[in-house]
């Protein structure tokens, strides 16, 4: 007997079998046994048109609009990074998205060709929405937790380098770090609402500032005074943190001691490393940021 099945015998069950059997009133009940991938696209097309943008165009249209589409989507898509954290980012990523989802609606045209305007506008959403929650949001999330973050520092964007706390850090180096405490005091306001501070690394754990008239010591080696700091104090820097003093805007209202606004900065100067958030790249595609 060859390995051709009998036409006398019904074939083996699978072992997949009963988990089919199962899923297949589901099916029926929204049916979706009706679908099934539109005519002339292989699994392999299909999947790259969900995954790429512009490929769609490819996959269905013709070859010369395809290579459009797709060469349009890769420009945007580096005018995206390029740009990060600038408003014209935000416009490339939504075209990108745009053309993404065209693509999908027409390869997936036959699907919907013989129903109503209404559910044709249902189903377009119904792309773009999964499209976005799926694969967009998903993507953009795990690039900005893993590898870099935009962050804007007074005028301008800085892209930040995501970093594990236990990262090791000499000093003077530039880092991002979450700002407790920093909102508001009283009739003192900061710039920083976003909770986010930048700046370079003055001293390392263990180390000693020593705060005088002309400005700070660290470890006997002198530096001069930043703004709002305090005139004298020492200050020895706890295990597994940083003394970075904050660049804030401060903005008060009335008659307040700068002493006092020298204490509350002073609580900001130490960073604890579960406070890291990543360390600015010295250039950024075209644009030089703060120097580390």
């Amino acid at each position: 007997m060859t390995k051709e099945h009998s036409p006398y015998y019904p074939r083996r069950a699978r072992w997949f079998a009963p988990a089919a059997y199962l899923v297949t009133p589901v099916r029926r009940h929204l049916a979706l046994e009706k679908l099934h991938l539109p005519q002339g696209v292989s699994p392999a097309g299909f999947l790259l048109s969900v995954l790429v943008p512009g490929v769609a165009f490819y996959v269905r249209g013709s070859r010369l609009f395809g290579w459009l589409a797709i060469s349009a989507c890769l420009f945007l898509t580096g005018v995206f990074f390029a740009c990060l954290g600038y408003p014209i980012a935000n416009i490339a990523i939504a075209l990108s998205f745009g053309t993404h989802a065209s693509g999908l609606v027409l390869l997936m045209k036959s699907w919907i060709e013989d129903c109503s305007l209404r559910y044709r506008v249902l189903f377009t959403l119904g792309v773009l929405g999964a499209l976005g929650l799926i694969l967009y949001a998903p993507a953009l999330h795990l690039l900005e937790r893993n590898w870099f973050m935009p962050l804007r520092a007074r005028d301008t964007v800085v892209v930040v380098k995501r970093m594990d706390p236990s990262a090791k850090l000499h000093l003077d180096d530039q880092i991002a770090y979450l700002l407790y405490g920093g909102e508001s005091w009283g009739p003192v306001r900061v710039s920083q609402a976003d909770g986010i501070g930048l700046g370079p690394i003055l001293a390392l754990p263990g180390d000693t500032v020593v705060f005088t008239p002309f400005g700070y010591e660290v470890n006997g080696v002198a530096h001069p005074r930043l703004g709002y700091m305090p005139i004298d104090g020492v200050v020895t820097v706890g295990t597994d943190s940083w003394f970075v003093w904050p660049d804030l805007a401060v903005y008060v209202h009335g008659n307040i001691p700068e002493a006092q606004i020298a204490g509350r900065m002073l609580g900001l100067a130490s960073v604890h490393r579960s406070q890291l958030i990543g360390r600015p790249y010295k250039r950024w595609f075209f644009r030089k940021q703060v120097s580390s």
